[in-house]
Formats: C-alpha cells, sequence, structure tokens
C-alpha cells in the first residue's frame, strides 16, 4: 500500500510492505513527470526490500540454498557413478 502527501516541492510516502511495516520515505520535487516519481518511489520500495532481505535472511532464503547445495552434491555422486561404470565395463 502507498499513500503520498506533498507539501512545498517534497513529496512525502508511506509504504506499507506485506509485513505491515511502514516505510517513510521522502523525495524532493523537481519538475518531474508522475510516471518518473512513481518509478523512483516504487525502485526505493524494491530497494528497502531487498536490503531487509540482506540484513535479515529470512528461513525460507536459507533453506533455497541449502536445498540447491545438497542437490549439487547429489548431482556429483551421480557423475561419479557413472564414470565408475563406464571406467569399469
Amino acid at each position: 500500500m502507498l499513500e503520498a502527501c506533498r507539501s512545498d516541492k517534497i513529496l512525502r510516502c508511506s509504504i506499507l510492505d506485506e509485513n505491515h511495516q511502514k516505510e517513510d520515505l521522502s523525495f524532493e520535487m523537481e519538475e518531474m513527470e508522475p510516471q518518473t516519481l512513481t518509478k523512483q518511489i516504487v525502485g526505493q520500495h524494491i530497494h528497502l526490500q531487498r536490503s531487509r532481505l540482506l540484513t535479515k535472511p529470512p528461513s525460507a532464503t536459507k533453506q533455497i540454498v541449502t536445498r540447491s547445495h545438497h542437490l549439487r552434491r547429489r548431482w556429483r555422486r551421480e557423475e561419479d557413478r557413472r564414470a565408475r561404470k563406464s571406467r569399469s565395463s
């Protein structure tokens, strides 16, 4: 959710994320097209989401990482098995 208010060439926005945490942003208003401003706000929001993910990695990210390591190890074992079979025959 996005709410915005405008005062003296400064646009203040509040963004509520999925966890209902409020992020307050403010932009200096130059003569900007509305689309440019929207892009800037959305970009800032995405940046905040990413930085939050990096500072506090959720368990889901951890699970994905460990899962990919597990799969990679399993794939290597399969490769080794195939190599041994081809050598023995």
